[in-house]
């Protein structure tokens, strides 16, 4: 009570390498598994709460555990990991935070139509966030993509599930 409704755990634990996973899947599961599971799954999950899992490398081939022991949101390192095969194979079961890259330099135009290519790609059945990658140095980059997401996701969701909403 002394923290108030903790909604959910944001974990963090870096798997693996640009290449592949520290662990063979079978080394994960007896090593790492059941005392994941206990925490995530067992405490987290049973709690209600939700587990989001942030793990550096090409973790991909965990998914069957993260899924086992509770995860349900990652957040994939970017360059390690094909957001196209996860969102393929895994979508259903899992959430994932995927990044929009804005080049160095990039224009407006540019911007608004990397973010609703981004939409328009992942955005089919809503488990996926966007994290905003740009140039540091620009900061208007950052709150063009930002107003292009809010008002092109509220757009194309609205189709999508025949709303009639503008706000």
């Amino acid at each position: 009570d002394y923290y108030g409704r903790v909604d959910g755990v944001l974990y963090h634990d870096d798997w693996g390498t640009e290449r592949a996973g520290f662990f063979s899947n079978e080394m994960f599961d007896e090593q790492l598994l059941p005392y994941e599971k206990k925490f995530l799954r067992d405490f987290v999950k049973k709690s209600g709460r939700f587990v989001e899992l942030h793990s550096c490398g090409r973790n991909g081939q965990y998914l069957p555990e993260m899924i086992e022991m509770g995860v349900d949101y990652w957040n994939p390192q970017h360059r390690a990991n094909d957001y196209d095969e996860l969102f393929e194979k895994w979508n259903t079961q899992m959430s994932f935070a995927f990044d929009i890259d804005i080049p160095h330099g990039a224009g407006e135009e540019e911007i608004r139509r990397l973010v609703r290519d981004f939409v328009d790609h992942f955005g089919g059945n809503g488990r996926i966030l966007a994290s905003i990658m740009t140039d540091f140095t620009d900061p208007s980059q950052t709150d063009i993509a930002r107003d292009e997401l809010y008002h092109y996701s509220l757009e194309y969701y609205n189709k999508l599930y025949h709303r009639n909403n503008n706000n």
